[in-house]
């Protein structure tokens, strides 16, 4: 019997194990040169496809690149950047007011981590383009839905199925980080993507195996207290 259906007759045991990964899931930003195989990378994909959506639509829409083609892409978005072209935005990537304080201080913490003073702009520059440089990984997913069905129902269940692929990349040792600022270049996204014209990009997820001892994969963002978000309902 293999030990994932031992693991399935064992509720307590998968259940610990699901834990585990919600909790040591965190964003890599740092990956050594190892490349996840192949099978690997469509059992993730696999895994992934099990997250619900509404009505079982399943909307999205996922590119696996590496190789001489992810190396395209990076050449490309990184020029981008360093021209500074104007962002593309095709969908609302602004922050709520509210939640501006948060975003604000995740920006204080991680230059303080890696050491970058608030007016060294030229290692601010450089923060910014690891983004578009997809932190150096090896691997990365673009996930998309098509224009003619994106909306709100279409983008949550996107989003869904984002957090089980992380899981599922997280219950392999393998990292990842979330990007929605490489968004700003679509087309240039959907160009390394045959027949994609009708695709809209709405995350890129570098991926890999973290590079171990890596300061900058240690850094961790801060929760908000569980008071400030969840409220409890409840007669006698």
């Amino acid at each position: 019997m293999s030990s994932a259906k031992k693991q399935k007759m064992n509720g307590g045991a998968l259940m610990r194990n699901v834990f585990d990964i919600l909790i040591a899931r965190k964003s890599a930003r740092e990956y050594d040169p190892r490349v996840v195989s192949i099978e690997i990378v469509r059992e993730v994909l696999k895994d992934a496809g099990r997250a619900p959506s509404s009505k079982n639509t399943q909307p999205w829409l996922v590119a696996y690149l590496s190789g001489q083609p992810l190396e395209e892409l990076r050449r490309k978005m990184c020029g981008a950047f360093e021209t500074g072209l104007p962002a593309d935005f095709e969908i609302d990537s602004g922050t709520f007011e509210a939640y501006l304080p948060r975003a604000k201080k995740l920006g204080k913490d991680i230059f303080a981590w890696k050491g970058i003073d608030r007016e060294d702009l030229e290692k601010r520059h450089l923060h910014a383009k690891e983004n578009f440089r997809f932190f150096g990984a090896n691997q990365i997913f673009i996930v998309a839905v098509r224009k003619e069905a994106c909306n709100e129902k279409a983008i949550f269940d996107v989003g869904i199925f984002s957090a089980y692929l992380m899981l599922a990349l997280e219950s392999r040792e393998l990292g990842s980080c979330p990007q929605m600022s490489t968004l700003a270049y679509p087309q240039i996204l959907r160009d390394a993507i045959p027949d994609s014209e009708n695709w809209l990009p709405l995350l890129t997820l570098p991926f890999g195996y973290p590079k171990k001892g890596s300061h900058l994969n240690e850094f961790e963002t801060e929760r908000e207290p569980l008071g400030s978000w969840a409220f409890e309902v409840v007669g006698k």
